[in-house]
């Protein structure tokens, strides 16, 4: 079951200062002991002015009674973290029942205003009990609020100093939690490289070298080979000579003479 929430008709332009709550609920708790006790008198007294005054207190309890409401939650988020479950549980019931003794002080109020113009002893008699009832929420609604602080430690100053302590413990985690990422994500790349490394390694070690294909080899001579001059033998055999041999000069004489 959710809580129930009262909307507010305006935001506020400021931050609620923390640990307002309990000094605005002492004048809260008092204003309508103060009217009861005024509406008493004027029972006997029967005076105008008094109604009136009594009718403008409730006004100011009423504004009093939504500081309750707004003190009330900003401490009681700042004091929830801090809380047990019995203890979280028991500021959920002291919320709901604050805001349903504030929707109960309209209703006190409404019939304020119906007794001014209403002189009948009915309408009297059934405000002044609604007045004691609101003033019976209220005593329990201070009851339940001291349990809050003095059972469960709701908003007292060794919580407000465990919080800021725990707000820069958080940062500090945050801190260290961004550089142990770093050092992961180094520690992650430099290991990928060594395995890399070690695998080339065992590669090598284990697998025998590719035997080079003919072409390669051929390629391979061709370039250790040394440049040497070429030198062409014609490998045919010389045809002999088969030309008659002319006769010489002294023959041809022997033969004239």
């Amino acid at each position: 079951m959710a809580l129930p929430e009262l909307p507010l008709p305006l935001s506020l332009p400021f931050e609620v200062p923390l640990l307002l709550h309990p000094v605005v609920a002492h004048f809260a708790i008092a204003i309508p002991v103060i009217v009861l006790l005024i509406e008493l008198a004027n029972l006997y007294f029967k005076r105008r002015v008094l109604s009136v005054t009594t009718t403008l207190l409730l006004s100011l309890a009423a504004l009093f009674y939504l500081g309750l409401y707004v003190t009330g939650k900003a401490d009681g988020s700042e004091a929830f973290i801090f809380l047990s479950e019995a203890g979280k549980e028991e500021l959920g019931e002291h919320k709901t029942l604050g805001i349903y003794i504030i929707y109960f002080l309209m209703i006190v109020f409404g019939l304020r205003l119906l007794t001014l113009w209403v002189k009948a002893q009915a309408a009297t008699t059934l405000y002044l009990v609604t007045l004691l009832l609101l003033i019976a929420l209220n005593v329990k609604q201070g009851h339940d609020g001291g349990e809050l602080i003095y059972e469960y430690g709701a908003n007292v100053a060794p919580l407000s100093t465990c919080q800021d302590e725990t707000e820069t413990l958080r940062e500090e985690i945050q801190t260290l939690k961004a550089e142990l990422q770093t050092l992961r994500e180094r520690e992650q790349n430099g290991f990928d490289l060594n395995l890399t490394r070690a695998a080339e390694m065992i590669k090598q070690m284990l697998l025998p070298e590719e035997a080079p294909t003919p072409a390669q080899e051929q390629e391979q001579h061709e370039s250790e080979a040394p440049d040497q001059d070429v030198v062409v033998i014609d490998a045919q055999p010389h045809e002999e000579d088969t030309s008659p041999e002319l006769p010489s000069a002294e023959h041809n004489e022997t033969l004239s003479f």
